[in-house]
């Protein structure tokens, strides 16, 4: 306790309170290298105000539409080359034609890359900000697990960004006139392009599931994108670059940032950099397992190249694991009780849009009870 008084007002709290007023919250101690002084150090008063604020700012990060750029960038394909009046469209053929660099660059390549970057420069940051500030964890593990889940809520429903070109059958294949789908992954079913398909959900509720599931095909080119950029490019770029510290070690080698005079200056200058699981499970895993999950029915290539993934940063977690992070406190793997809520949501979600796509190719029987039924079924088997 901190002061006598403090520890005469537990002793005399009854072991039975009557109503919140004599309640105590009680937690488990944390290990002397896990205390969160920010949280223990911080009166009531102080947690209060820091909680206020740290809402508000996690609401903007969180709510900040990310994937929606990241696929208007993947509709501008539609927006020059199929929704344009036809002297338009002739005056970017270069542009339209299915062998443009500039286009596969511009739709293709550079959505995933503005949204690996966004989820890992921008939102780790933001999340473990965000969780210091909400004072609720007086240990470290805590943190880490309410990281965690904030980072798997916010890729489950602001990250991931889908864009597809719908086409039909009439004689020969072509463009269907109605706009793309872009999907971000659950809350843009009803957000972004989907308003071209609101006025359809309004008059005819039932089809929500047919056109969840045509949207799960239309966006499913996106998402093996982002899986094959998270398994070849990501884990390869995670294994040199893990941390911001090469970066500032290579500004002071080109002599753009100085150099800490002294030793103590050297040694602050390479601050202790820990594994960051939250972030890692949360934001990183989740979005792949979610995209796989998600479309490993209509997209049969995003599973392996999500297994490819799972493959290729076990090797990177075990080098960096032995040889770059160092150990930031022990919590004898109380994350992984979350990973494992987090997996089973995983699967969820994949029985839920598995019966989507039964649905929209007119199982609906079928779907139905897949999507009401798989969800329920998981989680009574989680629990």
């Amino acid at each position: 306790f901190a002061t006598q008084a403090a520890a005469a007002a537990a002793a005399a709290a009854p072991p039975f309170p009557q109503g919140w007023r004599q309640a105590f919250t009680v937690t488990r101690a944390p290990g002397p290298d896990e205390v969160c002084w920010q949280t223990v150090a911080a009166d009531a008063t102080t947690r209060r105000s820091r909680r206020r604020r740290a809402l508000l700012s996690l609401l903007f990060f969180m709510g900040l539409p990310i994937g929606i750029f990241a696929g208007a960038l993947a509709n501008v394909e539609y927006a020059l080359c199929v929704a344009a009046p036809a002297p338009a469209r002739a005056r970017r053929a270069a542009f339209c034609s299915h062998s443009s660099f500039a286009r596969s660059l511009l739709t293709g390549t550079l959505p995933p890359i503005l949204v690996s970057m966004w989820s890992c420069l921008v939102m780790p940051k933001a999340l473990y900000k965000g969780a210091l500030l909400l004072s609720q964890d007086a240990g470290l593990a805590g943190v880490d697990r309410r990281v965690f889940w904030l980072a798997f809520a916010w890729t489950a429903f602001n990250v991931d960004a889908g864009c597809g070109r719908e086409r039909k059958k009439r004689g020969h294949e072509r463009e269907s006139p109605r706009p793309p789908t872009s999907l971000l992954f659950s809350s843009a079913i009803l957000g972004g392009s989907a308003l071209a398909v609101l006025p359809a959900l309004v008059t005819d509720p039932a089809s929500a599931y047919r056109l969840i599931g045509a949207s799960l095909a239309a966006a499913s080119s996106f998402f093996v994108n982002f899986l094959v950029q998270q398994a070849l490019l990501m884990s390869a770029f995670r294994l040199l670059w893990p941390c911001a510290v090469p970066l500032s070690t290579l500004l002071r080698k080109l002599r753009i940032l100085p150099t800490p005079p002294g030793p103590r200056g050297a040694v602050l200058s390479t601050p202790h950099v820990s594994l960051r699981a939250g972030r890692e499970l949360g934001a990183v895993a989740g979005a792949v397992f979610l995209a796989a999950s998600a479309y490993g029915t209509v997209a049969p290539l995003a599973t392996p190249f999500a297994a490819l993934w799972c493959a290729v940063s076990w090797i990177v977690w075990r080098y960096q694991l032995l040889y770059v992070f160092e150990r930031a406190y022990e919590a004898g793997g109380a994350i992984f009780f979350d990973a494992a809520a987090g997996l089973a949501a995983t699967l969820a979600a994949h029985a839920f849009f598995t019966g989507c796509v039964l649905a929209a190719c007119g199982a609906y029987t079928a779907g139905g009870v897949l999507a009401v039924g798989g969800p329920v079924g998981v989680w009574r088997w989680h629990r």
